[in-house]
């Protein structure tokens, strides 16, 4: 009877320990947000709702349309435990207007600026990173026409 009871009482200290130890960590991380949060935001600041500029990894790209992965923008934060962001797909349409442009820092000109060179859709490749400029939420809409598309070369 005794082993019973000492038994049930280790059981309810170890259960009660447990609760209180996540419990703890849960209030504790809350507050820590709470404090931190306008140093977060300084160092970290959102993403706009309106966002019209990305940065992406081209997909696929097929007749008029480029397929990019970019990060999503409610993960924005950095992971401490060094995974990777989540990524969003988002298809970007080329017209007549877009203006796509290879902005060249390994061959500066003379006065020290970058080379630029105009492109076609056609000079773009699977896996580049580009840069996609548009009058257009690329929060909300999953298919957007871009104004402009940079190629960065460094």
């Amino acid at each position: 009877m005794k082993k019973s009871i000492i038994l049930l009482t280790l059981i309810a200290i170890i259960g009660i320990g447990l609760l209180g130890f996540f419990a703890g960590k849960k209030l504790g991380r809350e507050q820590t947000q709470e404090k931190f949060s306008a140093v977060l935001n300084m160092a970290y600041p959102a993403p706009p709702q309106n966002l019209t500029t990305t940065g992406g990894t081209i997909t696929d790209i097929y007749g008029n349309r480029v397929t990019i992965d970019m990060i999503d923008p409610e993960d924005y934060l950095p992971h401490p435990d060094g995974s990777p962001h989540k990524k969003i797909e988002r298809e970007v349409k080329v017209d007549n207007q877009t203006k796509i442009q290879k902005i060249d820092y390994s061959n500066p000109q003379p006065d020290g600026t970058p080379a630029k060179t105009e492109l076609d859709i056609t000079d773009l490749r699977k896996n580049q990173e580009i840069t996609i400029y548009t009058k257009e939420n690329l929060r909300t809409n999953k298919e957007v026409t871009a104004t402009q598309i940079k190629l960065y070369k460094y």
